[in-house]
């Protein structure tokens, strides 16, 4: 498994974020940008409402669909099949990325993943 061993759990949280249909990258941005990891299927509505400033509807949604166990399969599968997944947070994420105005929060690539600088 060649990328999943080296992520941490704030990755996770925001992979399984970026999987849910419905959330988008701007909510995945707040997540990131929280200063501690939370496994919002622990959390209330409110606050992953509050937490987030999204609405109850889409609060509700990741309470719903929020699901680390099913995010860490999917990450072990694409790993089985040589895709490796980068999120903003970790090291390798392209550094002239970072700078255009709206990123992606998470890459999927296939290849030498040190050739993304």
């Amino acid at each position: 498994m060649r990328g999943e061993e080296k992520m941490e759990e704030r990755e996770y949280i925001l992979l399984a974020l970026s999987n849910i249909r419905g959330v988008g990258r701007n909510v995945v941005r707040r997540a990131r940008k929280l200063t501690e990891a939370l496994d919002f299927a622990a959390h209330s509505v409110t606050d992953i409402r509050e937490l987030l400033g999204i609405s109850t509807k889409k609060a509700e949604l990741i309470k719903a669909e929020f699901d680390m166990e099913k995010t860490m399969d999917y990450v072990r599968r694409w790993c089985d099949h040589g895709i490796t997944v980068l999120t903003w947070l970790n090291p390798l994420y392209p550094a002239l990325l970072r700078e255009i105005p709206d990123p992606p929060e998470v890459l999927y690539i296939t290849g030498n993943k040190e050739l993304l600088s």
